[in-house]
């Protein structure tokens, strides 16, 4: 499950320093790592650059009263529908 576990530990808002130390002690793949870390990462900032392009100041605003919150959201609904996915068909 490792590399499931960067890339939504990505998303979220947790400090991305205990991904990659807990990655490093169990000895995941470097490779793998950095690759996981790019999309990941890279996914989180282009999701916020897209909203402040669509949407301008007015959003900016909310994403820094709520964007934790958000990403938490987010991250409990990729896992849940994978969960349900999994558990129903």
């Amino acid at each position: 499950y490792g590399a499931w576990i960067i890339l939504l530990k990505g998303l979220t808002p947790i400090p991305y320093k205990l991904v990659t130390i807990t990655s490093g002690f169990a000895g995941y793949d470097l490779l793998w790592f950095v690759v996981l870390s790019i999309i990941t990462r890279g996914a989180r900032f282009y999701l916020l650059a897209g909203l402040l392009n669509r949407f301008g100041g007015p959003i900016r605003r909310i994403l820094d009263e709520h964007f934790t919150t958000a990403m938490i959201v987010l991250v409990v609904g990729i896992v849940g529908g994978f969960f349900a996915f999994k558990h129903l068909f």
